[in-house]
């Protein structure tokens, strides 16, 4: 009996090692432009090589640099490394990765969701327009980068968007965007047909790109509801005070009424 104990406790470790292994999905697609080409992507405004590895706008008389790829995902995980935010451009400069786009056209007019890298502050952001620019909003608080150091080396950005509606965005590994609580904003894009990247800064570049179906990183637990005023402790009791007080006042003007 206790040989079959350790046998049958064997099996069960070896399943539980080996069966998330083998359940994880495999990429939908991804691309770290290793091949010197970008392939299979279309440029909607400006220039574009990978000539050095990975995907940058060449320059050029466009004051915005777009490209797209085909990409229908819509829950899952999306992967990438970003560079270039110099300090030779301003808050006017931005850099957009839409991870769910809709139509690919310029900026006026898409319709998508995705970060603002740069920007004021700079910062990154998560947002979704619905009809251009002017009808952006904001899918969580921004998040900005601690150092100028820190924002012009790589940086490597997982989203995550769950069935829920979910948004979860990490750099480098921390959790620095977490779009719970913004239900209102969360639905107004929940179609795609492609994956965008689109800059006005000639030297930002995007690399290491893999998008899958599922959510590869589990974000925390959402943060409960703030508890209303009135179950709050302090006017819980403020409340009892009172009412003892009134008690109180009643017993003692009942007495001296009679």
């Amino acid at each position: 009996m206790r040989k079959l104990y350790i046998l049958i406790l064997t099996t069960v470790l070896c399943i539980s090692l080996f069966v998330p292994l083998l359940c994880k999905a495999d990429p939908v697609w991804s691309d770290n432009f290793d091949d010197l080409n970008y392939d299979g992507w279309t440029v909607t405004n400006g220039t574009f090589t990978a000539a050095d590895g990975t995907l940058r706008p060449t320059g050029g008389s466009w004051d915005y640099y777009i490209i797209v790829h085909p990409s229908t995902v819509t829950t899952g995980t999306w992967s990438f490394d970003v560079t270039g935010l110099t300090e030779a451009y301003g808050p006017s400069y931005e850099n957009r990765v839409l991870y769910m786009c809709v139509t690919p056209v310029p900026r006026n007019g898409w319709r998508a969701a995705g970060l603002l890298i740069g920007g004021s502050g700079p910062e990154i952001g998560a947002w979704a327009s619905i009809d251009g620019e002017h009808d952006a909003v904001r899918l969580g608080e921004a998040w900005d980068f601690p150092s100028d150091a820190s924002r012009l080396a790589w940086q490597h950005i997982n989203i995550t968007r769950g069935s829920d509606g979910r948004l979860c965005v990490y750099v480098n590994g921390t959790l620095v965007i977490d779009a719970a609580g913004w239900e209102q904003n969360l639905d107004l894009v929940t179609t795609s047909n492609y994956f965008c990247f689109a800059t006005s800064q000639k030297d930002f570049a995007i690399d290491n790109i893999v998008v899958s179906d599922t959510v590869d990183i589990q974000p925390p637990p959402p943060k409960p509801a703030p508890t209303p005023f009135y179950l709050q402790p302090m006017f819980l009791g403020l409340a009892g005070l009172v009412v003892v007080g009134a008690v109180v006042l009643t017993v003692l003007y009942l007495r001296r009424r009679k």
